[in-house]
């Protein structure tokens, strides 16, 4: 199998006769084994059957067990040449044998072999899926630049890696490859990466439900995490309400009422200090999209805000600034000055 690279239908005839004994007693329940007899209208078949796998995951396993254990350390170069006879690339078994080896790259006893393996094209060709599979505690500092290269990329994978990074909030959990990563990669890179990576990636799709979109999120937060949530402890869940900041504009329309905006209204009335404090500081994301978002929201607590309020002063400041525009921002902005006013209006 090996050599030839065929996995499937391998003769039986192939099978030398000192091993028939111990194949047979493999064969016996078909648990390892299975034996394909030749088509029955046949009256003198050519041959005497085939041998398959019962399950292909099985074999994938085996082989690449094998690649590991023996062709590898016995010739590396055997091992290249096997890479290089296995064709098409895309095929199913070969994708199995590459996820399984790159599985045994990771392991600890295996160092070595990830040392040499890792700069293999079939390492790169199942990386951005299956290191997601890997045991938290084997993750390197390598990996957080390779996932960061694939954000970097623009790519379809680039929000595929985006989604599986996001679902991974709790940073206790997952300290290494998690939506901290994300968030960190987005807020400090152009807007076109917020756009692409973000707003792009997690819009509400007919049809598919996969559990990272944002109205999943805006769900899983308003069910499993604000009954609970307490702002004063520290909590593993931070990058997620950063995350619904975020995703403010996500599936808004001109209204700029959008999911997020519905539950970030829940975490202003509730924990007003804490969702503030996530508001002002996600104004020095250079993000137009976003900007009208967080305006809208502080005018919910317009009100409510003291007259020496910082807020106030950088909302004239910002006013200003865009004084010959007549922007989304700038109207979000008369707004919430104007909810200010409404409220000295009130106390005379």
């Amino acid at each position: 199998m090996i050599q030839t690279g065929s996995f499937v239908d391998i003769p039986f005839s192939t099978v030398p006769a000192e091993k028939r004994d111990a194949l047979f007693v493999l064969l016996d329940e078909e648990i390892i084994l299975r034996r394909d007899i030749p088509d029955q209208n046949e009256v003198f078949p050519d041959s005497d059957g085939s041998l398959n796998f019962t399950f292909d995951e099985f074999r994938d396993f085996l082989i690449a067990q094998y690649l590991v254990r023996k062709s590898w350390k016995k010739n590396a170069s055997d091992f290249q040449a096997f890479v290089q006879l296995c064709q098409p690339k895309d095929s199913q078994i070969l994708e199995g044998i590459k996820r399984f080896l790159f599985y045994a790259s990771r392991k600890a006893n295996n160092h070595e072999f990830y040392q040499y393996y890792q700069h293999e094209p079939w390492y790169a060709d199942v990386y951005s899926v299956e290191v997601f599979n890997v045991d938290t505690s084997l993750l390197l500092d390598d990996d957080k630049t390779r996932v960061t290269d694939l954000l970097s990329a623009l790519e379809k994978e680039s929000q595929e890696v985006a989604r599986r990074l996001a679902v991974r909030w709790n940073s206790r959990v997952y300290p290494t490859l998690g939506l901290g990563l994300l968030i960190d990669f987005v807020t400090s890179s152009p807007p076109s990466f917020y756009s692409y990576l973000l707003l792009e990636t997690f819009i509400e799709k007919a049809h598919i439900n996969d559990g990272s979109s944002v109205k999943a999120f805006c769900h899983f937060i308003s069910d499993s995490i604000l009954p609970d949530f307490d702002p004063s402890a520290s909590s593993a869940s931070e990058y997620l309400f950063k995350f619904l900041v975020l995703l403010l504009p996500c599936g808004g329309g001109e209204d700029l009422n959008s999911d997020a905006g519905l539950v970030y209204r829940s975490i202003l009335e509730n924990h007003r200090e804490f969702g503030l404090a996530l508001l002002e500081g996600a104004l020095s994301y250079p993000f137009s999209e976003l900007q009208p978002y967080l305006w809208r929201l502080f005018s919910v607590v317009a009100p409510e805000l003291e007259s020496d309020c910082p807020l106030i002063e950088r909302a004239r400041e910002e006013e200003h600034r865009l004084r010959s525009e007549e922007s989304t921002t700038r109207r979000e902005i008369k707004r919430f000055l104007s909810r200010i006013g409404r409220k000295k209006v009130d106390q005379i």
